[in-house]
């Protein structure tokens, strides 16, 4: 199958891309609510620690999935690897908030 995997890949990349784009109207949403109706805070010291740890762990397997995707010219693996990196800088922002 030489051109179906192909377009394949390209539509997986389409598709994480809404998906990451779905997630942050939602996050952003559910941002405003709680300005509108705060809620107290739990364990926020292991939520640190646990959102900084996915973060660089997600930084790392972007990094490598990058590397992987220019290499063998996969766009899927490129937009993966971008969205795990993309994650990690809205992470930092979670951690600064």
């Amino acid at each position: 199958h030489p051109y179906g995997h192909g377009k394949a890949e390209y539509i997986s990349a389409a598709i994480e891309g809404t998906m990451i784009g779905t997630a942050g109207v939602f996050i952003l949403y559910k941002a405003i609510q709680h300005l509108v109706f705060p809620v107290t805070l739990q364990k926020i010291d292991l939520g640190i620690l646990l959102v900084a740890g996915t973060g660089a762990i997600n930084f790392v397997t972007g990094y490598i999935c990058l590397k992987t995707g220019k290499r063998n010219n996969s766009p899927a693996l490129i937009a993966s690897g971008r969205h795990l990196q993309t994650d990690t800088y809205s992470t930092i922002g979670i951690i600064i908030g």
